[in-house]
């Protein structure tokens, strides 16, 4: 397949932005969520793995292109994956998609069939990009699918069950081996989970029991007739604090989101910036976020303690 993949006899068929296949099946789509670094090694072995695999089912022709999108909207397309390395050399743009395509004709049972792969590795985009493609009349325009943190899809057509598990699962080693983002503590995974619980707690238990804790305070040492006023600024002070806790857990929900932040892309001189950028901000928003997470436990442990302790229970 290695020499297959470069038949120009594919060619335009894949330049196509829809195409005609000559198989009877239908094509699966198999997401893969796993973070890792996605670098110019990665890209050459992956192309390797698949045409291997492909060779086995002795095709009659065949072609591959590639296509690596950026930033700034720019495009750059071909049929030698090694001149992915001469796009990449000395280049300071951002990555945002790459997209692999191998096409090969052989024959099932004496039919011709046409094997369709097509793996694309995305970054996240705007949501406004998203939303600007999926109101064009371009099909291609939302051929992105988007996720959080980056994403790689493979959509296999023309191939038998087998077939298509055995792909996908090259596809799926090649991502499991790739490197994988390590962080200084895997509290934040945790803390992202529960995210939810946490944000009740600090706007609807805290409130209550600090509110609590300072009215039995002063209640134990106030007249009897200052008892009403007291317990209206109690519930009055209530709301402040919601206020504050809905705050706070707004930078919570901001801080996980950059806690994870990962760029799938090492491919050209403004990935290696992005990661970096993103390396940064996400050991701060995680420092933060643990630091937080950590502080609302211990408050709400610890005035439920005191509700406790000062009302005799």
């Amino acid at each position: 397949m290695t020499e297959i993949s470069k038949d120009q006899e594919m060619l335009p068929v894949m330049a196509r932005p829809f195409s005609v296949s000559l198989s009877r099946l239908g094509t699966v789509t198999k997401l893969y969520d796993t973070k890792f670094l996605c670098n110019s090694t990665g890209v050459h072995e992956l192309h390797a793995e698949v045409c291997e695999r492909i060779s086995y089912l002795n095709p009659d022709s065949g072609g591959f292109q590639f296509m690596i999108s950026f930033e700034d909207r720019t495009h750059f397309e071909h049929q030698n994956i090694e001149e992915l390395d001469t796009v990449l050399r000395n280049n300071g743009k951002t990555t945002e998609r790459l997209t692999l395509k191998w096409v090969a004709r052989h024959k099932i049972d004496g039919e011709n069939n046409e094997l369709t792969v097509l793996v694309r590795i995305s970054n996240p985009v705007n949501p406004l990009l998203f939303i600007q493609a999926a109101l064009s009349k371009s099909p291609q325009d939302i051929d992105n699918l988007e996720f959080e943190s980056g994403s790689v899809t493979a959509s296999i057509g023309g191939a038998s069950q087998i077939t298509a598990e055995d792909l996908f699962s090259v596809i799926g080693r090649w991502v499991d081996s790739r490197p994988q983002p390590q962080y200084i503590t895997s509290l934040h995974t945790t803390i992202s989970k529960h995210k939810e619980k946490i944000a009740f707690l600090n706007y609807w238990v805290l409130p209550v029991l600090i509110g609590v804790v300072f009215f039995l305070a002063l209640w134990k040492h106030t007249p009897e007739q200052l008892l009403v006023p007291i317990l209206f600024a109690a519930v009055v002070s209530n709301f402040y604090l919601r206020t504050i806790a809905s705050r706070l857990n707004e930078k919570i929900m901001r801080w996980c989101h950059f806690s994870l932040l990962f760029s799938v892309f090492s491919l050209t001189g403004g990935d290696n910036n992005q990661q970096a950028k993103f390396a940064s901000k996400s050991k701060n928003s995680l420092i933060k976020l643990v630091g937080v997470a950590i502080g609302s436990f211990v408050l709400n442990v610890a005035a439920g303690f005191l509700v406790t302790w000062m009302s005799g229970l």
